[in-house]
């Protein structure tokens, strides 16, 4: 009885690992920005650090800034059946610039067109201000998860930021700020996780039964 208990503990746990598989990203392109300002980058979306931040550029008349709707697209390595998205926003002392409201466009191709921003959007959520340097000790960001759609297929998805914590609305014809304080906006970390394929329920239910039968002799 303890051999059965524990093996199905086993596959029970093999299984919990297999529906939290992280995507994996294009090596060769794995995130696109609308723009970057000059003191972030993007690769700081990929390290394993929350307190770097990729940040846009803003819509300024004091730096020249003219990303009036930041976005993100993310690149995987393959078409999978995306799970869930988990992000930590901004952090710093400015901790308002973070993203609040997203859309979430997905593209099977890795492509999206010039009216992919003003269309239906799968999906939106905001997101909660946190993470700061201004106090001692500094608070990191937490992780924030949303599921995505069932069944919900991509190659890449696109995040479209509407506003940030600061109450500036990410639009066409959102007038300028002086400085890019109030018109960027940011984020510390972003993952994905996908459902794993049928091939990879089998191999685990296959696994289990094996391991089940050798408990039984």
């Amino acid at each position: 009885m303890y051999r059965v208990s524990f093996v199905v503990l086993v596959c029970v746990c093999m299984a919990a690992s297999a529906w939290s598989a992280t995507i994996p990203l294009a090596p060769d392109n794995p995130v696109q920005a609308s723009s970057t300002y000059r003191t972030s980058n993007l690769g700081n979306l990929l390290d394993e650090s929350l307190t770097t931040n990729w940040m846009s550029e803003g819509y300024t008349t004091g730096e020249g800034g003219t990303d009036r709707t930041p976005w993100l697209i993310y690149n995987f390595d393959d078409v999978y059946t995306v799970d869930s998205i988990t992000l930590y926003n901004f952090y710093g002392g400015e901790s308002v610039r973070g993203v609040r409201a997203v859309d979430v466009y997905v593209s099977l191709d890795g492509t999206f067109d010039a009216s992919a921003m003003t269309s239906t959007p799968l999906f939106s959520f905001e997101l909660q201000m946190n993470g700061t340097a201004w106090v001692d000790p500094p608070v990191l960001p937490y992780p924030q998860t949303f599921e995505f759609p069932d069944g919900t297929q991509a190659l890449s998805v696109m995040l479209v930021f509407r506003s940030n914590w600061f109450g500036y609305t990410f639009e066409p014809d959102a007038p300028p700020t002086e400085w890019a304080n109030i018109s960027t906006t940011g984020l510390s970390r972003v993952n994905f996780t996908a459902v794993p394929e049928p091939a990879t329920m089998t191999l685990l239910a296959l696994g289990g039964l094996a391991l089940l039968r050798r408990g039984r002799r």
